[in-house]
């Protein structure tokens, strides 16, 4: 069928061309992704340090160090006022900050994972 086109025929080294070449960019497409999770995962860091000066101050401020103190020095009247001592609690927490520390850590600990899973398989792939 060439013949009749006339049509120049692939140099033999075409196809070795063609497959270093895809893999050149796979490699730096890995390479890109595990970079940008563990940038990622940097940034989630400065916020999970954020967090926690976050709930100190908020913890500094609100009397819930005091009230669950007192479950220290009087337990017989925490004991037996223990429903409105619960409430007490609930209601001093500082739930936002503590929800804010947790989500942050959770998306550092998943972005950290995530960028050192796939460095560790750019490692292995490509030694």
């Amino acid at each position: 069928m060439n013949q009749r086109f006339n049509l120049p025929e692939p140099s033999p080294e075409l196809y070795q061309k063609i497959i270093s070449r895809l893999k050149r960019e796979q490699k730096k497409a890995a390479s890109l992704k595990a970079i940008i999770f563990l940038f990622i995962s940097l940034l989630a860091g400065g916020l999970v340090i954020f967090g926690v000066y976050l709930l100190i101050e908020t913890l500094n401020q609100s009397d819930f160090a005091q009230i669950t103190s007192l479950i220290f020095s009087d337990y017989q009247t925490v004991g037996t006022y223990w429903q409105n001592y619960t409430l007490a609690i609930l209601e001093t927490a500082p739930l936002l900050p503590i929800a804010y520390l947790l989500i942050s850590c959770l998306i550092f600990l998943l972005a950290l994972k995530k960028g050192l899973l796939d460095l560790q398989k750019l490692i292995l792939k490509y030694q």
